[in-house]
Formats: structure tokens, sequence, C-alpha cells
């Protein structure tokens, strides 16, 4: 699926699956163009190495036109990989896997630009009753500032489909889909500090 992130000054980027590099491993493609339609930055690879199996990539962008990429890999049991980006294109980190848990099951991902230049990833991932909703915050320099955490506080039944938003004070929130309650979307909100 395609995905594109907007910063405050109305320059986006946008980024697909496509087998132009890898006809046998899909590829993730990017696209920085600014709000007059004018390309800053032509088609360019987003992860450094072939070797993936993804379906879909999330974007976030800063308002320093620094962006990051996610995607969740099939051939690394779906591990959650990131690569941040300056604003001029060039990689500020190569492929970085997010989660600490190791293997998760398919599922949606999402992530946030914070501020300070930092960002927030969450992911689907395993819990105790099923599937979670699991998060990790990241510095600048793309450096976790802490341990992976879930998200949900309820463990029974499957929560899927996450989505994160921040706002300029850096405080996040995160919805989701609980497939076994009446209302089916929950969300829950962080500090600046990643802190419930």
């Amino acid at each position: 699926d395609p995905a594109m992130a907007m910063n405050g000054n109305g320059d986006w980027i946008g980024g697909w699956v496509s087998d132009q590099v890898a006809v046998t491993q899909p590829d993730l493609i990017g696209r920085r163009t600014t709000t007059n339609g004018s390309i800053l930055l032509s088609e360019s690879q987003i992860n450094a190495t072939g070797a993936h199996d993804t379906e879909r990539v999330q974007l976030a962008c800063s308002e320093d036109d620094s962006y990051v990429a996610v995607w969740k890999d099939g051939a690394d049991g779906n591990e959650v990989y990131f690569r941040r980006f300056s604003a001029a294109g060039s990689p500020v980190t190569g492929d970085t896997v997010a989660n600490q848990a190791g293997v998760s099951p398919p599922g949606g991902l999402d992530v946030a630009a914070l501020p300070d230049g930092g960002f927030v990833i969450v992911w689907v991932g395993s819990d105790a009753d099923g599937l979670g909703v699991y998060a990790r915050c990241f510095d600048d320099a793309g450096a976790p500032a802490g341990n992976e955490f879930r998200v949900n506080v309820l463990e029974a039944d499957d929560q899927e489909a996450p989505s994160v938003a921040a706002d300029r004070r850096g405080e996040f929130v995160v919805t989701w889909r609980d497939s076994g309650v009446g209302t089916p979307l929950e969300f829950r909100r962080f500090g600046p500090d990643c802190a419930p």
C-alpha cells in the first residue's frame, strides 16, 4: 500500500512498494515533493538492503524536512524496521530493527514525528491473548529512547490497526481497533516522555 506524510510547510513525501530494483524481493521507494508540486528528491530506494518481503510502508515527516520510513519485513518474521533520512534525503541510519521481541505477527504499523526530531513507532505484536499494540520511542538520531512497551492495558481479544499522531508538545495518541468490544475504536494518550 502507498503512504505519504506532510510537514507543517506543506512539503510531502510519498512511499510505495516496487519491484523495479529487485523483482524477487520488493523494495520500498520514496519521492519528495513541495507544496506546489515541485520535485525535491527523485525516486530513491528507502530500504538499504534488497532482502525484504514487505507489503507496506509508513512515513513521518518532521518540521525540518527530515523523515523516517517504517515497515514490517515478512522475510525476517515480520520484524519492524525503520530508516531515518535527513532533509536532503541522505540516510541517517541503516535498516534498523525497532521491536525487541523479535518475531511478530503480520499486522498494521504506523509512525509519528515528534517536535524534537524524534519519532514513535506503533505496531501489532503478540500478547497473552493474541494480538496487542506495541510502541517504542526514538530520538532524532534514531537511537531508542527506551524499551518497547504494550499500549493496550487489557489483553482480552485482538488489538489491531494501530495509528499514532503527535502534537507540537511531543504528546501523542495511539488508536486501535479491539476485535472483542462493542465500541471497536480505543485510544491511549502519552506524554513527551512516552509515559501514559
